[in-house]
């Protein structure tokens, strides 16, 4: 989890994100393979909070998702933090954007690090809905789309409006996006292409005011120091025993 928040708290540093990934994945499948090694049903107090941080890393990944609920006992399956990784997985699977946005808000800290890999996905996601289910020429107010996606300001919505190809306006002062279809293809968005023709998505910047801010300024080790029991604690100190006085 330290690898978790190092990325997704401090710097989104794209280099690393391969390695932390695999790190992480390694971390998450030998926990798992500890606790199926102690029987279906064994208790582990933590148990749940893992299985939906280990959902929601593999959310890309359907096929291993379903495969490992049916390990589950029904018991694990609906505690909250199993339910809240499976409502996104459902968000997911169903290109429900707006859904998914919800679940990023109510998300904790931890959980909204594992979410944010995947936001550029639903935006874009979320784009082409918006292109195909408004009329020719409309315009969407960028204030309420910059709520719905989860953009941390006006730069931020305007400049992804712009790597779709969408017109602001009005050009000086931009307070909508002309949802033109012409920014479609036979194949979905007509995004930019690098050299080798594939399709350039759009960056995702730090989300310093929807995820960074739920650390509430505390340093990682004392966000996951909370729920992690100590294994030695401190013995409880003996207060000494008055002398009995002498008759």
């Amino acid at each position: 989890l330290s690898v978790c928040l190092s990325v997704c708290v401090e710097d989104f540093v794209a280099g690393h994100a391969q390695q932390n990934g695999e790190q992480l994945n390694n971390l998450l499948k030998t926990l798992h393979g500890q606790y199926f090694r102690g029987g279906r049903d064994c208790g582990h107090p933590h148990r749940a909070e893992f299985v939906g941080y280990f959902v929601l890393f593999q959310l890309g990944n359907g096929g291993e998702v379903a495969k490992y609920l049916q390990k589950l006992p029904r018991a694990l399956l609906e505690e909250p933090q199993v339910v809240f990784a499976l409502s996104v997985w459902s968000a997911l699977r169903t290109s429900n954007y707006a859904k998914f946005f919800r679940l990023l808000r109510r998300a904790d800290l931890l959980q909204a690090c594992l979410l944010h890999r995947y936001v550029g996905e639903v935006r874009l996601a979320a784009a082409r809905r918006l292109l195909r289910s408004h009329g020719p020429r409309a315009q969407y107010p960028l204030e309420d789309l910059s709520e719905l996606l989860l953009f941390e300001d006006d730069e931020d919505v305007c400049a992804f409006c712009g790597h779709l190809g969408l017109s602001l306006v009005p050009p000086s002062e931009p307070g909508a996006v002309l949802l033109d279809p012409a920014a479609m293809d036979n194949n979905g968005l007509s995004l930019p292409r690098d050299k080798n023709g594939l399709s350039i998505p759009p960056s995702v910047r730090h989300m310093a005011r929807w995820i960074e801010v739920k650390a509430a300024g505390k340093a990682p080790a004392d966000i996951c120091r909370p729920s992690c029991p100590n294994p030695n604690p401190s013995p409880a100190p003996v207060t000494p025993r008055p002398a009995p006085l002498l008759p």
